[in-house]
């Protein structure tokens, strides 16, 4: 049919026999000329089908779980990241500790040889290349001792950034990860009747607790519940507005 075809021209028994696109602009025809006599034929004439679907409310249910669980994994993962980095650092500090060690035993020996200078035993300043150095150190049990306590000392220091690192780390990131885990366990519990480490290894976002990750670094950290149920209540807002 047409786009100039009118619906006026059709008997009762025609309507049935409309295409959806031919009764679709049929109604769009009727409804421009203000013809609402005809645009409610065309509407109460349209064929009804049976349809069969999946059940919307399961499907729905498993979408926004994984949506949500997702959103949670993307908060955790920057601050876990951080943790788990400060960590590596502070377990293998000893091994960082090369070029701080090169630089105390450099200064060391600048210092040693600006000291005789000033003495008067040599006349000039300079460092001794390897093969000097490794004979005075063979030939003087005392400088070798003064070599090694400077290498203790650039390992005791970069140990020392180590835990500062750690510990600063623990300050910006524990708490904050702690209760947002716990919200997330509460809307869990309370919404989904699933606990939340459950949730995670369902979606392939993790086999193991945050929680306890994060407390093994940090023994003192504790939640903040205030904002653990600001996130119990944002989870579930989201999810009774979508599935109810």
């Amino acid at each position: 049919m047409g786009g100039n075809m009118r619906s006026s021209t059709l008997g009762s028994r025609h309507y049935g026999t409309l295409t959806a696109h031919e009764r679709f602009a049929l109604l769009v025809e009727a409804m421009a000329r203000r013809d609402d006599r005809e645009a409610d034929r065309l509407g109460d004439t349209c064929p009804r089908r049976t349809y069969r679907a999946e059940d919307q409310a399961f499907r729905e249910r498993m979408r926004l779980a994984s949506t949500i669980a997702n959103r949670v994994c993307l908060n955790l993962r920057a601050g876990l990241a951080q943790i788990r980095m400060a960590k590596v650092f502070c377990q293998q500090a000893e091994k960082f500790a090369g070029p701080s060690a090169f630089v105390a035993r450099a200064a060391f020996l600048c210092g040693r040889e600006y000291g005789r200078w000033e003495a008067g035993a040599i006349e000039t300043i300079g460092l001794p290349d390897a093969r000097s150095l490794a004979d005075a150190v063979a030939a003087q049990p005392e400088l070798r001792e003064q070599l090694q306590e400077a290498r203790e000392v650039a390992e005791e220091a970069m140990g020392k950034v180590a835990q500062t690192l750690l510990e600063a780390t623990g300050e910006l990131h524990a708490t904050d990860l702690l209760s947002q885990w716990e919200g997330f366990g509460r809307f869990c519990g309370e919404s989904l009747g699933v606990d939340p480490v459950t949730v995670f290894r369902a979606f392939g976002l993790g086999h193991e607790d945050p929680a306890m990750e994060v407390r093994s670094a940090f023994p003192a950290a504790r939640t903040d519940d205030t904002i653990a149920v600001e996130w119990a209540r944002r989870w579930s807002w989201s999810w009774q507005r979508r599935v109810g």
